[in-house]
């Protein structure tokens, strides 16, 4: 990268948060390889090193003007959103919507299983091995002949777990 007197450059206007905040953990020769390789790929596509050029030799010949204050300031937004790109296609794919836990999965597989019964009790088409296989992430015992007021009631109590 070009490095230019500190002197010249205005205060930044986009706070990069650090990376601890940002989950961003290059560990990984994988995951440093990809990163760098798209954040190379998106810097070259904004033609920030052509940029940087000129505002180098801006620096070194002082005349540094405010339309070039402007430009890196607009040159650092566009780093910072290309390494947040990078950052977020490499990272691990996950839902952070929903909290997760061991009894949380239990219990809404308890949910599934006791809402696929009453449908079964009502007449609707679940096939066994759907029912088992809920039956079974959920931890629960072998059910047979179940009525349909029992179901309903171990369906609220499924519910009241979650």
């Amino acid at each position: 990268m070009t490095s230019i007197p500190p002197h010249f450059l205005p205060p930044l206007r986009t706070k990069l948060p650090p990376p601890t905040f940002r989950q961003l953990c290059l560990q990984d020769p994988k995951i440093v390889t990809k990163y760098r390789s798209v954040l190379h790929d998106q810097l070259t596509y904004q033609k920030v090193q052509d940029k940087l050029v000129i505002l180098r030799e801006h620096a070194t010949n002082s005349t540094w003007t405010a339309a070039d204050m402007e430009t890196f300031q607009t040159l650092d937004d566009t780093i910072m959103q290309a390494m947040l790109y990078a950052e977020k296609s490499t990272s691990e794919k996950f839902s952070t919507k929903y909290d997760w836990s061991p009894q949380l999965q239990q219990a809404v597989e308890a949910h599934r299983f006791w809402t696929l019964c009453l449908k079964h009790a009502r007449g609707y088409t679940v096939s066994p091995s759907t029912l088992e296989r809920y039956r079974t992430k959920a931890q629960l015992e072998p059910q047979e002949n179940l009525s349909v007021p029992k179901i309903t009631q171990n369906l609220k109590a499924a519910y009241r777990t979650l």
